[in-house]
């Protein structure tokens, strides 16, 4: 066959041709000039073997017909004999010329996508013979045929996948010479660096020997399949996305601000939050902004984790942000593991959004960031979004849904989880308790492993103060209800920047009502109350006190509880003079404790027996200073009454008036008198007499070492006597 007719039936060829409709489509294509280039390799490889070493191979159970038959099959021939070289080359410039033609009628038609191996050519920058590289890997992903091809040519049939060498050996036609491949290879190329094949065998094996296999998630990707890889769904958070419209603000305006910067200079984005920041809506408008998902990831999981293990699942995450075209937000950043750090900033792209409470130590790291500041997202548009999350629920009222959104600071994803797990409610009334129930529920698990929960059903009635310490904490309830109206929408906490005036000092001898009073503001609060024993608190390592401190109040932050802080004279009492280097650690945590109190957004309350060691500069921290005394008389007489209320079996000749004008004791040791007689007419079947109350009055005195006297006790003196002499 002559030139013209050559060129004429190609012309003629070409005017039948037709963009590519899928990624598979072209591969069908690709695949039979793949096997095109194989088949004319064999041919080669055959006659460089020569005929005394074709009988090696007959072991390996793939004969000369076999190799025949499924290079026929591949490249749609099923011939008698194999056409010889020339006539190969022939169909491999043809099929060659027929796909670049449908290439081009594919990028210049309109409303067609890009094939799925230009759009990974694209997002890595690859050039053409990486992406060949890519493919001919695919090949028996797709058809396992090319599996065995692969080992006849590298005469072992356990070498099923591509190689260095035997890429080389198909592509001497092309620019991909031994010293391109090796680059293409190498451990900074985006191949391996992105994970977009891997290399097989160890590195102690010859690098163009080493077999190239596919990730699943790049042969899923290159096949269009959308399936993230399984470890990497297993860890991965996606932040809320909701559509709510905000209201604008200050802190709308500088996401949209920043979103412009980001989309006209892409950089990687540092966020710079203060503590307990919701990034969840702060996230949602800016990838609404910016056309882009979201995928976050926790570093403080990647840092307990082996290093390999975690390297593998840093370059998935940060693969998965290109494929997906997701901003990759790593939250909690610390530099505790370095290594792991210096792979985070080797792989740095514009996708990536690291966020740190700390103040992160990055000049060895030259890399340019955006920094973004993050604030407090208004009220009213906290109301706005749980407003649209709860929109397929009973509509709640203004004010239903503003005292939720005050209570419970969670997040919007944490919302989202609680929202999914509620039942379908018929009422409006039933969904709001159900609502309140699960956010309670929610935000009071983050303090389990900081705090210890104490759950009582105490309330105002079940208190016997002095009238004076009754209504300083009703007030206490008062200003916690409207402290956002005071502190938020009149602006003072602009003015007093660090204090939030939630900080509570109770004072006085155990017993006197301190738990209980803390009880009580927890219930009418409708709150939950965690106690902290600070002696479990208090380190005998330089600055381990403060790390402890800073981990429960972080927690208690986002947790909206009322933190009760029990037996503070571990820590807290009158300021020592410094003498020496322990005294000057030990003012420095008292004085990171007030700081943290003073910045705590919600209520805390310290309990502590020295109040009159508190001096002046510490007293001032304190919204209110309650003062617990021991009961006066007609107190006790209220505490003892609380038997007469019971459903207890009692004798006729029990004197409450007797007992509460006779002993000075406190509420705590009249609770354990009460108990005590109770146990001890239970275990005799009787009812709880007199004599069995001062029984256990007297083993209270002997616990306080009090004198039992004839004074106090009275007639009863005689029966305690003999019953302390074993006669009856």
């Amino acid at each position: 066959m002559d030139t013209d007719t050559n060129t004429q039936t190609a012309n003629n060829t070409a005017s039948k041709l037709a963009p590519y409709t899928s990624s598979l489509e072209y591969y069908k294509d690709y695949l039979t000039l793949l096997s095109l280039q194989l088949h004319r390799e064999v041919l080669l490889t055959r006659a460089m073997r020569g005929d005394d070493r074709q009988e090696a191979f007959l072991g390996l159970f793939i004969s000369e017909q076999d190799i025949s038959a499924i290079l026929s099959e591949l490249h749609g021939s099923m011939l008698k004999d194999f056409p010889q070289g020339e006539l190969l080359l022939a169909r491999i410039t043809t099929k060659e010329q027929t796909i670049q033609e449908r290439l081009k009628l594919t990028n210049a038609a309109p409303n067609v996508p890009a094939l799925a191996w230009q759009r990974l050519q694209a997002i890595f920058d690859l050039s053409q013979d990486e992406i060949n590289m890519l493919l001919m890997a695919l090949a028996p992903e797709i058809d396992h045929r090319f599996a065995k091809v692969y080992a006849y040519l590298h005469d072992d049939v356990a070498r099923k996948n591509l190689s260095g060498a035997l890429l080389e050996k198909l592509t001497q036609s092309s620019d991909l010479s031994a010293r391109l491949t090796r680059k293409a290879l190498h451990s900074n190329s985006a191949l391996i660096k992105y994970a977009l094949l891997q290399l097989q065998d160890n590195n102690d094996t010859y690098l163009l020997n080493r077999g190239i296999k596919l990730p699943v998630r790049i042969t899923h990707y290159l096949l269009d399949i959308v399936k993230i890889e399984d470890d990497l769904v297993d860890i991965l958070q996606l932040p809320w996305h909701g559509q709510a419209e905000l209201i604008p603000s200050a802190y709308a305006s500088s996401i949209h601000s920043i979103a412009d910067r980001w989309l006209q200079t892409p950089l990687p984005i540092m966020l710079m939050p203060a503590p307990n920041i919701d990034y969840d809506v702060w996230l949602a408008v800016f990838c609404e902004k910016t056309n882009v998902t979201c995928l976050s990831l926790d570093w403080q999981y990647l840092a307990d984790l082996p290093l390999d293990k975690a390297q593998q699942l840093l370059v998935k995450f940060i693969r998965e942000g290109h494929l997906s075209n997701s901003l990759l937000h790593l939250y909690n950043v610390d530099e505790r593991a370095r290594a792991l750090t210096q792979t985070l900033f080797n792989l740095m792209t514009p996708l990536l959004c690291l966020s740190s409470t700390k103040n992160l130590q990055l000049g060895e790291f030259p890399v340019a960031l955006m920094h973004a500041k993050l604030s407090q997202i208004s009220h009213a548009n906290r109301v706005t979004c749980w407003a649209y999350e709860l929109k397929n629920f009973p509509e709640l009222t203004n004010v239903q849904l503003d005292e939720l959104v005050l209570s419970y600071p969670i997040s919007m994803r944490s919302l989202r989880t609680i929202c999914l797990g509620l039942p379908n409610y018929q009422n409006a009334e039933a969904f709001h308790e159900g609502l309140s129930r699960a956010c309670r529920q929610q935000v009071s698990q983050k303090m389990a492993d900081v705090a210890q929960a104490v759950s009582t059903p105490f309330t105002f009635d079940d208190l016997i103060l002095p009238a004076a310490n009754m209504h300083t904490l009703r007030n206490i309830i008062a200003a916690q209800k409207d402290k956002h109206k005071v502190m938020q929408d009149w602006g003072l906490a602009d003015i007093f920047y660090q204090s939030n005036a939630s900080a509570v000092l109770f004072v006085g001898p155990s017993g006197t009502g301190k738990t209980m009073a803390a009880n009580v503001l927890a219930n009418e609060l409708g709150l939950d109350l965690f106690r902290v024993d600070l002696a479990g608190v208090v380190s005998k390592y330089i600055g381990e006190t403060e790390k402890n401190l800073d981990k429960i109040f972080s927690v208690a932050a986002v947790s909206k509880v009322v933190l009760f802080i029990d037996e503070a004279d571990a820590l807290f009492g009158k300021r020592t003079e410094v003498k020496d280097a322990h005294d000057r650690y030990a003012n420095i945590e008292v004085s990171y404790l007030l700081q943290k109190m003073e910045q705590h957004p919600g209520l805390v309350i310290l309990a502590s027996n020295l109040g009159q060691n508190i001096d002046e500069a510490f007293s001032r921290r304190f919204s209110n200073i309650v003062e617990f005394s021991l009961p006066k008389e007609q107190e006790r007489l209220a505490l003892w009454q609380k038997l007469a209320q019971s459903r207890a079996p009692l004798h006729d000749n029990i004197d409450l008036a007797f007992l509460a004008q006779g002993f000075e004791i406190s509420g705590g040791h009249i609770r354990n008198c009460i108990l005590q007689a109770a146990y001890q007419a239970a275990a005799k079947n009787e009812a709880i007499s007199m004599q069995m109350l001062v029984r256990a009055l007297s083993k209270e005195y002997a616990k306080m070492g009090r004198p039992i006297s004839k004074n106090s006790f009275g007639d009863y003196y005689a029966v305690i006597r003999r019953e302390a002499s074993g006669t009856n």
